[in-house]
């Protein structure tokens, strides 16, 4: 039986080198921008904001397509989404929003359930 911090970190490594991670990790920094300028367009109506939020949406479009050729779409996809809403929550927080402590342990929860992907 190898020691516990051998397993750990042969699961870290895994998950650092798991590609459909690393595609969902790309589209969550572009969704991240997307979001935010989109956010930022609904607050101040500045046509500059838009313009990063759709172009950001664009390319999230061809980066999908790209990672679903050699990986399952289930697995981006549930990635992706788990990424993004802990993203997104981080964006909303940094933008004045606040959330229960129910609404936390929600985010934390699909935290948990990236890492048993």
């Amino acid at each position: 039986m190898s020691p516990p911090t051998k397993s750990l970190n042969g699961f870290i490594v895994g998950k650092i080198n798991d590609e459909a991670l690393q595609w969902a990790s790309i589209l969550t920094v572009i969704e991240g921008v997307g979001v935010a300028a989109l956010k930022y367009y609904a607050k101040t109506n500045d046509m500059k904001f838009f313009a990063v939020g759709e172009v950001s949406y664009i390319t999230q479009a061809y980066v999908l397509q790209r990672a679903f050729r050699d990986n399952k779409l289930g697995i981006v996809n549930a990635y992706w989404n788990g990424l993004t809403n802990i993203t997104n929550t981080l964006v909303g927080m940094s933008m004045g929003e606040s959330y229960t402590k129910y609404q936390f342990a929600g985010i934390g929860l699909i935290a948990a359930g990236i890492l048993l992907l």
